[in-house]
């Protein structure tokens, strides 16, 4: 009876031992693809923030030129803080879809128009490089 019981307690502790394992697997998943989230979050996020640095320290390296002079790089800044807002505003959706709480719809868009976007606001960061590489040669 004493063996029995003996072998039942080590049969109850593997089996909770592989149980336990087997459940807390999804956790281990769900950690990892919160942390792959915050990385890809913290990426996006800044993309924008470093072109509106540098357009905001292109604007101020002239502070007497008129408004109508600098209208690109404040169109720039403008459009990239929209960005941001649409970015943050997606990631609050994703959060919701992942909730169980909204349904994502699908919809067309213009590939020109997202391409001549992301050229506009790279265009000025091209512009500094070349600038700074021109200045070494």
């Amino acid at each position: 009876m004493l063996s029995g019981l003996v072998f039942r307690s080590i049969l109850s502790i593997i089996a909770g031992y592989f149980l336990a394992k087997k459940s807390l697997a999804p956790i281990k998943e769900s950690i990892k693809q919160q942390k792959q989230f915050v990385s890809d979050a913290s990426h996006e996020l800044r993309t924008p923030l470093s072109i509106i640095q540098s357009r905001v320290e292109l604007l101020l390296k002239h502070p007497y030129k008129k408004i109508e002079e600098k209208v690109d790089s404040i169109s720039v800044v403008l459009n990239e803080c929209r960005g941001m807002a649409k970015l943050l505003n997606d990631m609050l959706i994703l959060a919701k879809s992942d909730s169980n709480k909204l349904a994502i719809e699908k919809g067309e868009f213009s590939l020109k128009k997202l391409l001549t976007e992301i050229v506009d606001s790279y265009s000025e960061i091209v512009k500094q490089v070349i600038g700074k590489y021109n200045k070494i040669i």
